[in-house]
Parts: C-alpha cells; sequence; structure tokens
C-alpha cells in the first residue's frame, strides 16, 4: 500500500498529512519528514536527510537502527566534531552547522553511526585513518542480501550490516571501522 500511496500522491499532484508511527512507511511516504516528541518539532527535512543526519539522539534512535556512542565534545572544526569516548580514544564524525552551533568543548554529545556505515575487515585498516578498533564478533544474523552482525568494541555493543559475501563467525576477532563523514556527531538528548 505504501508504494500505491506514493504512486497517488504523484499522479495526483496532492499535498497530504501523514501521521504515523510506522518509520518505514514515514520514509517512503514523506517528501518532507518531521520527527516530533512531546508535541515538540526535533527535527524536519527530507527523509534521507534526516535519516542520515540526525540532529538529536532521539532522532537518530528513533529512525531506525543507530549505533550511539556518548561522550564529550574534544574539537569542533567546520565540518567535523571530535568525541572523547571512555575506552575507545577519540572518534571522528560529520558535524552539521546548525549542531556545531549548539555544542562546546567539553559538553556531553553523542555520534551516530547506522550499521550499514560500519565496515568489518579481517585485517587492520589503514593506520591513518580514524575511527578503527579492534573487534569481537558476538552474533552473526543472516538477512538475505546482508548480514547484520553483533559486534564488541571495549564495553560496547555495536550492529554492522555487510553484504553476505562478508564472513565472520561469533568468536572471531575483526577489525571495525567507520569513516568521519558517514557517521554524525548529535546532540545528547
Amino acid at each position: 500500500m505504501r508504494i500505491e500511496l506514493k504512486t497517488l500522491q504523484t499522479q495526483l499532484g496532492l499535498t497530504s498529512v501523514y501521521v504515523t508511527h510506522d518509520q518505514s512507511e514515514a520514509m517512503v511516504l514523506a517528501d518532507h519528514l518531521v520527527v516530533m516528541r512531546d508535541g515538540v518539532i526535533e527535527q524536519e527535512g527530507g527523509a534521507e536527510e534526516v535519516y542520515l543526519r540526525p540532529r538529536t539522539r532521539f532522532v537518530a534512535s528513533f529512525l531506525g537502527v543507530a549505533n550511539i556512542v556518548s561522550g564529550r565534545v574534544s574539537r569542533l572544526d567546520r565540518d567535523v566534531g571530535c568525541l572523547e569516548v571512555p575506552g575507545l580514544g577519540v572518534l571522528s564524525a560529520y558535524l552539521q552547522d546548525d549542531v556545531r552551533g549548539r555544542l562546546a568543548i567539553g559538553e556531553a554529545a553523542c555520534i551516530s553511526i547506522r550499521p550499514m556505515a560500519m565496515r568489518l575487515s579481517a585485517s587492520p585498516p589503514d593506520a591513518e585513518l580514524p575511527n578503527r578498533f579492534e573487534a569481537r564478533v558476538v552474533q552473526k544474523v543472516f538477512l538475505g542480501e546482508l548480514i547484520e552482525y553483533a559486534i564488541q568494541i571495549g564495553d560496547l555493543g555495536w550492529r554492522v550490516h555487510t553484504h553476505a559475501s562478508h564472513q565472520f563467525n561469533p568468536g572471531d576477532s575483526a577489525w571495525a571501522s567507520f569513516m568521519p563523514a558517514s557517521a554524525t556527531m548529535v546532540i545528547d538528548r
């Protein structure tokens, strides 16, 4: 029905307001997505933008699956923010202008990394690559074209989606990494 409704909207040139708690349905139907919490708008914009570039922890966790890491802001540059995370060191992530203006050095913040943005490899990534960690594979779930891994990095559990051609098994050691541009620094609320 989602696709039929989207087709009707497009063919008839309809403007509509559709209220739902089904995130997948919202992303399929929306040209403009509004995420609300307790009657207040948390974020609005195109569905892809809101999903990939959330501004708050709430939006990141509300729309789909996200690995959310908490820490303290250690650097705020033009497009990249750095977060000091106990046990992991400094992580780098994309930083949106409006989020930068609401954060300060030393303040609590988070980084949101979607499971599809994570990479797993048997050998260590380039030493100059930021955001690289030794991990242990805890669980493997076959999802058809994708495999979802639950991994442990230090004391933190993460989820990683890879193509089915990548194979690790529970108990395996692996290297997990993500590029700063594929993660987003978010406000911790």
